[in-house]
């Protein structure tokens, strides 16, 4: 008789068989959902394009690939957007914020694809760059950094910090403002992101607009210049005359824009100077104002 090997599993080991690989299946997923925060040059440059443009900015965290930032919460408030938007390190402008609804389980169920003639695929994994920059969590290269606070990943870290961001986003918090030109690090947590990355080895992923189901776009009128009247002009071409057009959403209150009402059916307003004096600080607001 054949003899056969034989290998006899508990019910406890069998559990925990199934966890480890459903964490495993989950954690190398993208969320169903995912938002994609950017300056009005990436989005008009993915728009003449139709393609997401990972950086190689961070390869050295993300195992020598490109990678392109996704988070799980959609707010303007907290997370990524506070530090995008901020007078002192930020990417975004002052006079337009914009933001991309992507289809998470979209790149799940096609994550390959060709670029220049070479296949590549998309992985999305949970990322968080505080862990990944101070020593891969470990507290005392947080303290070294971070005037002695100990931590081992960035919602630790800003739950500790008593540091504020500058934000220049028209964002009123009324009662909960507990600084007079920012956003404290417990209530915006800058460096706290629920961040997912997406890494591929390709430097372009193509048909971006495929993945995209929504654009909202929160304008500032009262920073329109002459310093940003081309790009407004170009925004207000991709508004009215380009497929993802169709599917932006456009307001002048962050309000309206959270709450997705009001928002504007003409452009023109794109074409035309604001008023420098009609600026609605968010900290400086004296009377109610629904920002």
């Amino acid at each position: 008789m054949e003899n056969k090997n034989i290998i006899r599993v508990t019910e406890e080991e069998l559990h925990r068989i199934i966890k480890e690989s459903v964490n495993k299946m989950l954690n190398e997923m993208a969320s169903s959902l995912l938002y994609h925060f950017l300056s009005f040059n990436s989005f008009e440059k993915l728009v003449e394009t139709d393609s997401f443009t990972p950086t190689s900015f961070e390869k050295k965290y993300v195992g020598g690939k490109n990678s392109l930032s996704l988070s799980r919460t959609k707010t303007f408030r907290e997370g990524w957007p506070v530090l995008m938007y901020s007078g002192l390190d930020g990417k975004g402008d002052d006079w337009c914020a914009i933001r991309l609804t992507v289809d998470g389980d979209l790149i799940n169920r096609k994550p390959n694809f060709k670029h220049n003639g070479k296949q590549h695929n998309l992985s999305v994994k949970p990322f968080d760059w505080a862990y990944k920059e101070y020593g891969d969590g470990d507290p005392y290269t947080f303290a070294d950094e971070q005037d002695g606070i100990f931590a081992q990943n960035g919602k630790e870290w800003m739950m500790q910090s008593d540091n504020y961001t500058e934000t220049y986003l028209p964002i009123n918090f009324g009662k909960k403002r507990k600084y007079v030109n920012g956003i404290g690090d417990k209530q915006g947590h800058p460096y706290s992101q629920a961040e997912d990355r997406l890494t591929t080895s390709a430097n372009k992923v193509p048909n971006a607009s495929s993945y995209i189901l929504r654009v909202d776009i929160l304008l500032m009128p009262y920073a329109f210049n002459d310093y940003n009247k081309e790009d407004r002009e170009s925004l207000y071409d991709i508004l009215t005359n380009s497929e993802i057009g169709k599917k932006t959403h456009v307001y002048t209150n962050m309000r309206n824009l959270e709450l997705g009402k009001n928002e504007l059916k003409r452009y023109e307003i794109l074409l035309k100077n604001g008023d420098k004096y009609n600026n609605p600080i968010p900290f400086n607001v004296k009377k109610k104002q629904d920002f």
